[in-house]
């Protein structure tokens, strides 16, 4: 073997192993660009998902704050009227009281006439 066979072997070699390693290369590349795009769709995903399930809580946060109002509106003329319910069966207890004790005082009156009409005779 020449010295001109030999180099021609060993230019040989060396652009295969160049070519197996420029091949390496690239599908390390793309591998690596596969996998960031898998990553970016499940990040785009998952933001996705995130803004839905947002969308949701936020429905239903309005939703319970628009029930909350209402019962609260409710609830302040419920009281309302138990209020003044209240305050009228106050007034009819008093008025009752008042006749009671008119009656109470008219029944004394009369006894207190009676017993003095006894005791006189």
């Amino acid at each position: 073997m020449d010295l001109n066979t030999t180099i021609g072997i060993i230019a040989g070699a060396l652009t295969a192993v160049g070519t197996v390693y420029g091949g390496i290369r690239r599908v390390v590349s793309l591998t690596e660009m596969k996998r960031e795009r898998h990553r970016l769709e499940i990040l785009a995903e998952a933001k996705k998902e995130a803004h839905a399930v947002k969308e949701a809580l936020e429905t239903k946060i309005q939703k319970l704050e628009t029930e909350f109002e209402a019962h609260k509106a409710t609830d302040l003329v419920e009281h309302e009227h138990i209020r003044e319910v209240y305050n009228s069966e106050i007034k009819v207890l008093g008025t009752k009281i008042s006749e009671l004790r008119d009656q109470l005082n008219e029944q004394h009156s009369q006894l207190i006439s009676l017993l003095t009409r006894l005791v006189g005779k």
